[in-house]
């Protein structure tokens, strides 16, 4: 049997929203002014439309969206990135893992939950690492989201995370199923 997987990555979504002056204290400040500098013209959305207007004529059996859907986690971009995020096709279809940029400040980390329904594991658990089941196919979502330092791009999977990746990997393995 085959299987299509599209993988998408760091669409980083405009037009950014008009942050509030509080909301720019600290990282977010330089995250902002490098939108304003030209990040907003590589992140072009109309050549993003048109990917995944490509994506969908392919019509993959399911889609990985794997971080960086916002710019600098402002409140204003969840429900944006969400919406958008339906787009791609329903929570069954689309699995999404967040990137540094989704988790740019501690504060953008309970907003995380607008995207719960793409990364629930199958088992109904939304929670790192997690497992869908499509067919042959094992998609095992982590996470290396954390919000780092001003300046700092990064990530991390910390210890817990990689051990239950690891028992996932193993068990999906010997069912003999391939892993993404």
């Amino acid at each position: 049997m085959i299987f299509r997987l599209a993988h998408l990555s760091d669409p980083h979504l405009g037009p950014l929203p008009a942050p509030r002056m509080r909301e720019l204290l600290g990282k977010r400040l330089t995250g902002f002014v490098n939108w304003r500098r030209g990040r907003d013209k590589i992140h072009d959305m109309e050549v993003l439309g048109a990917l995944v207007a490509d994506m969908r004529e392919h019509r993959p059996d399911h889609v990985a969206m794997t971080g960086d859907i916002l710019n600098i986690g402002l409140p204003a971009e969840f429900p944006v990135a969400r919406a958008w995020l339906a787009t791609l096709g329903e929570p069954h279809d689309v699995s999404f893992v967040p990137g540094n940029h989704d988790a740019y400040v501690r504060g953008s980390l309970p907003h995380l939950a607008h995207f719960d329904d793409y990364a629930r594991g199958d088992d109904g658990v939304s929670a790192y690492p997690y497992l869908r089941v499509r067919g042959s196919v094992a998609l095992i979502g982590l996470s290396s989201a954390i919000p780092r330092p001003m300046f700092v791009a990064s990530g991390r999977i910390g210890a817990a995370q990689m051990a239950a990746a690891e028992r996932l990997l193993a068990a999906t393995g010997a069912r003999g199923l391939a892993r993404v």
